[in-house]
């Protein structure tokens, strides 16, 4: 995809997709030095690039994507204007009949899971550590859990809090806690 924009190199594949977890997202700033520690172990990344919309009341709405290369790693938002203001924060908008509060862990596939949990732990300023066939980083209440896999990158959640599940959620990639 020669000539696309950064974004577009990275969703329109998954876009393109099988339905389920398809990528993951961390937040954090500056996004230059996130960049820097990508590029330091020789991860290839566009940006930070400034995006920003307008909501239907007229506000401008701006923040940053940093958009590593390989999927194994998550891409970066910042919030360059206040994040209340673009995701809602209200109890409706963040409870769910399920009991979900939060994802507790994101599933990664790699070639290499090993190799690929010591590059995003350095990247990250974690020691991945072994756990049966996978290797996982534990990052501020959130478990990045790399196993084996193709393609690479994002397969899969954890839920923390919540019930039973409907049916084929977990094909998907969805699971709960535990």
């Amino acid at each position: 995809m020669k000539g696309v924009s950064a974004v577009a190199r990275r969703f329109l594949p998954l876009l393109a997709g099988p339905d389920g977890v398809a990528d993951w997202v961390l937040r954090g700033a500056p996004l230059a030095r996130r960049a820097a520690a990508l590029r330091a172990v020789g991860v290839k990344a566009a940006g930070p690039v400034r995006m920003s919309r307008e909501r239907a009341d007229g506000e401008r709405l701006e923040w940053e994507l940093l958009l590593p290369e390989p999927a194994r790693h998550p891409f970066w938002i910042a919030d360059r204007t206040p994040r209340e203001r673009r995701v809602p924060g209200d109890e409706r908008s963040t409870t769910h009949p399920n009991g979900a509060r939060r994802i507790a862990a994101v599933r990664v596939r790699a070639g290499s899971p090993a190799l690929a949990a010591l590059e995003l732990g350095e990247t990250l300023g974690l020691v991945p550590r072994a756990s049966g066939p996978r290797s996982v980083l534990e990052l501020a209440g959130l478990r990045v859990e790399v196993v084996e896999g193709e393609p690479e990158g994002a397969c899969g959640v954890a839920l923390a809090g919540c019930g039973v599940l409907p049916g084929g959620l977990e094909s998907l990639g969805v699971m709960p806690e535990g």
